[in-house]
């Protein structure tokens, strides 16, 4: 065991000691009878996020999460509420009528689920009491001011945490035998009708993230008592849940006499630590209890600490072992820094040089725009707090529907429009809420809808019988529920939850200009130089001059023959099919060419090897700042360098520029080094699984929509944008543009938790970066297992699931970096985004909406098919790849 993050103190007289938590905590009272816990004015998640004393029907509280994460597939639906808050025909306000039917839906899933397992007999859990129902804290209810409305309803939703936890404490109990890909109690479930796209959305939430970086509530417990049903203190540690135990004469007496708890034992200097308010003087003798035994050994359950879920990780995250008290306070902080401004700073000075070239009617097009902002079909970005680092927040486009609810449920302060983009900003921390009642909500009585229970009769007596009643209540409730859906098909059931996943999800971004540099576009990416002087040719062959701006990714039907360069373009775009390129008078990679590239004397762009090119500050209009920007191909290098030429650029307007292009790229900063740094291998990121013959459907692409948003959503997901190509337009359907233009985020300066370069001059360079399962989920990647059957054990039960064998099949809905980036395979890959591949992206997400044959995901073999292209489309990339390279 792992005692490096442990803690004792003293309380009242007795030392208290974790192995795996240094958070201070107070020792809760105990008591010979626990009257019941979720009485409706008890049911605030706060009062349940400190550790209490293990009882059987309480010991899942330990399973609290102490931050929770309203994401993905599972758990998406419950994230937002301001923007749901509306008006009810009676002029009250509700949380809108169908998102209240999907938050029912989702408690029913959770009521099934924990019975579903609890009432497996080949696993002994005990008995335990199930969470109140976060119906009866009245989220349906109508209130008179949005704020109580508010309120109420995040009281509600907060109460969906305890269910987490609840679920984590059935979960862990599932030890995983068998097959490691496919957690037994998945394999369960699923056979009892539960759906894949939800279990996988549980699969990969905070539910089953047993690593340090999902903080819980802990647990006291006692080892010297017996109890029935008590897990062991090695149980909870390597489920990284803190667990607190006193340490008295007694137990150092017991850790002696058993050799095989002395894992248990306190290290010498945590106790003297702990004991400095008992004893005056480092000298004096310690108490006996005091004193280790033996030689602590390693704890029984060590093994697991090499096996997901239960494994061990090195958690950076300072929040892990905060107070909820410390933690507020640390987010107060960080709001009073704004830390939005160095945003609006870049946005506006990029508006000024718009400004200054505005055309007449783009200015009437703002001016217009300024008088009456839009409020629908305009786009609308969220700042939030993110779920990876909930101490930062993250801006992040919401669906169009969203967006309406969020302009308007925020104050005029708490919104920020800008004409020169058309976009929203909205963020509850930049201004304050326009209602200021005071009505209460916070422990009033909560009336109790006429649906969930009976009304009481005249004759019903009115006794204190310490909850008994209100208990037998809820559990009756949920008897009901789970009756009910047992009665109810399958595919009848949780329908509303899995429309949630579809509300307003298609594509809306379209990339499409209307108006388009042809010219510039062939300049700056390919080097074509116009010949002098320019002379009228004649006209060009229909097909050759459509063939050709294919090639290079154009759209024939939006790019008619240039005017006096038609003859020259066509040849030039040919000539890109030749190994050696096109003539000298036209291209500028040609040593004879008359604007020939020049950076090896000029030294704006230096390489450091043949997959990173690092762009000199001087060559940038404002050369300060921490950060600097490198390419990754030459291609990609030399399009720098030629706009550069032409125009001056900061480095947050470069970087915007590759973003819009979708070229990949690094945001380079030098930091130092850090003694403890956290390794990005420890992300968790599971791909999705599927077992049995399964059949995608649209709600499996929702899902997906749902969980890729929760990578993206987190201070690491402007990596996404940084990637370019096929990624960073995946990611552009959640991010802003300028998301990947602001430089590396708290996740590397503060972690080092990324991408790292070091020069020969010993300077080590960071920026963000995803893992490689981060970047298989953005491209929908699933593990599909054949429909064979395996058998596991629990003591003397047995069990038996079909659908779980070895065979395993990768399918994706969008074909994955592998292919993606294999210039030699790959006909779409321009090094850039494209025209032709706008095309490409929007005609898939056409077939996948419209449920089309072709709209599933494909097998990577079907992939590597379809993206081969013309083979001219590759020859034009491996040329201007090659030759490029040639110019450093």
């Amino acid at each position: 065991m792992d005692s490096s993050k442990g803690l004792a103190f003293l309380q009242d007289g007795v030392i208290y000691y974790s192995p795996n938590c240094s958070r201070h905590v107070f020792v809760p009272p105990r008591m010979e009878s626990v009257p019941y816990q979720f009485r409706r004015e008890n049911a605030l998640l706060n009062r349940f996020q400190h550790p209490r004393w293990w009882t059987p029907p309480y010991g899942y509280l330990a399973f609290v999460p102490l931050i929770p994460k309203f994401d993905g597939a599972a758990f998406g639906c419950l994230r937002d509420i301001v923007a749901h808050i509306c008006l009810n025909l009676d002029g009250k306000f509700v949380l809108r009528p169908e998102k209240a039917a999907e938050w029912m839906e989702l408690q029913d899933l959770l009521i099934l689920v924990s019975s579903l397992m609890k009432n497996k007999p080949s696993y002994l859990l005990g008995p335990s009491l199930a969470p109140i129902a976060p119906s009866y804290l009245g989220f349906s209810l109508p209130f008179s001011t949005p704020r109580a409305a508010r309120l109420r309803v995040t009281i509600a939703r907060d109460w969906f945490v305890v269910w987490m936890g609840q679920l984590s404490f059935l979960f862990a109990h599932f030890e995983r035998e068998g097959n490691t890909e496919i957690p037994q109690w998945f394999s369960f479930l699923e056979s009892q009708g539960i759906a894949q796209s939800w279990l996988c959305g549980m699969r990969s939430s905070m539910v089953c993230d047993f690593s340090t970086y999902c903080p819980r509530v802990g647990v006291f417990l006692d080892f010297l008592e017996n109890q029935k049903y008590q897990p062991s203190v090695d149980w909870y540690t390597s489920l990284n849940v803190p667990v607190w135990y006193p340490w008295t004469d007694k137990h150092q007496k017991a850790v002696k006499d058993k050799p095989h708890l002395a894992y248990l034992q306190p290290p010498p200097e945590l106790l003297q630590a702990a004991a400095t308010f008992l004893i005056r003087t480092p000298t004096a003798i310690l108490p006996s209890a005091l004193l280790p035994a033996y030689p602590r050994p390693q704890s029984p359950h060590s093994f697991l600490d090499n096996e997901q879920p239960y494994q061990e990780t090195h958690d950076c995250s300072a929040s892990s072992n905060m107070t909820g008290a410390d933690f507020q306070a640390t987010r107060h902080a960080y709001i009073a820094t704004k830390p939005w401004l160095q945003f609006f700073q870049a946005r506006d000075d990029r508006n000024k040089k718009k400004l200054a070239s505005e055309t007449p009617v783009q200015r009437q097009t703002r001016l217009n725009r300024e008088k009456k902002p839009p409020i629908k079909k305009v786009d609308v970005f969220l700042w939030d707090w993110s779920d990876e680092d909930p101490q930062q927040l993250i801006r992040t486009r919401v669906s169009r529907r969203e967006g309406e609810d969020i302009l308007s449920s925020y104050s005029n302060s708490q919104l920020v429009y800008d004409p020169y983009s058309n976009v929203w900003d909205a963020c509850e921390y930049f201004g304050t809420d326009d209602d200021s009642d005071d009505e209460s909500v916070v422990g009033d009585a909560i009336p109790v809808p006429t649906a969930l229970t009976p009304a009481p009769t005249p004759s019903d007596p009115v006794i204190d019988d310490m909850g008994a009643s209100e208990q037998a209540e809820h559990e009756a409730f949920c008897r009901d529920r789970v009756r009910q859906l047992d009665t109810t098909p399958a595919s009848e059931r949780f329908n509303k939850l899995s429309l949630s996943y579809s509300s307003d999800t298609d594509s809306k971004l379209d990339l499409t200009q209307d108006t388009f540099d042809m010219l510039g576009y062939l300049v700056f990416h390919y080097g074509f130089v116009p010949p002098l002087p320019l002379q009228s040719s004649s006209p060009v062959n229909s097909r050759a001059w459509q063939e050709s701006i294919k090639n290079v990714g154009l759209d024939a039907a939006k790019n008619p023959p240039l005017a006096d360069l038609a003859e020259s373009v066509v040849n030039f775009l040919q000539g890109l099919r030749l190994p050696a390129g096109p003539s000298a008078e036209l291209w500028d990679l040609h040593r004879d060419n008359h604007r020939k590239v020049d950076v090896r004397s000029n030294q704006l762009i230096s390489k450091q090897n043949d997959s990173l090119f690092f762009l000199h500050p001087s060559a940038l209009h404002d050369p300060k700042g921490p950060w600097i920007i490198a390419l990754t191909t030459a291609a990609d290098a030399l399009f720098v360098y030629r706009i550069l030429v032409q125009k001056d650029f900061s480095v947050v307007s470069l970087g915007e520029v590759l973003v819009n292009e979708g070229i990949r790229f690094h945001t380079l900063q030098p930091l130092p080094h850090l003694s403890v740094k956290s390794n990005i291998s420890t992300v968790r990121s599971l791909i999705p699984i599927r077992v049995k013959d399964y059949e995608f459907t649209l709600y499996d692409y929702h899902a997906y929509i749902q969980e890729r948003a929760r990578i993206l959503s987190s201070p690491r997901g402007r990596a996404a944008l940084l990637e370019g190509g096929l990624i960073g337009r995946i990611a552009k359907e959640h991010l802003g543009h300028h998301s990947a233009a602001l430089g590396p985020s708290s996740v590397v300066t503060n972690r080092r938790q990324g991408f790292s370069f070091t020069d020969t001059a010993g300077i080590t360079y960071w920026d963000d970066r995803l893992t490689d399962d981060e970047i298989q989920l953005i491209c929908g990647m699933y593990h599909c297992y054949t429909g064979t059957f395996f058998i596991f054990s629990f003591m003397f039960f047995t069990d038996t699931i079909t659908g779980s064998g070895s065979q395993m099949a990768d399918v994706s809905w969008w074909p994955t970096p592998v292919h993606w980036n294999n210039h030699n395979a790959n006909g779409f890959n321009w090094g850039h985004w494209t025209e032709w591949d706008e095309v490409w992206y929007q005609q898939r997400v056409k077939a996948v909406l419209s449920a089309e044959k072709t709209g599933v995901p494909f097998t990577q073999s079907v992939w590597r098919n379809k993206l081969k292209g013309a083979t001219a489309w590759r020859q034009v990339t491996k040329c201007v790849q090659e030759q490029s390279a040639l110019s450093f």
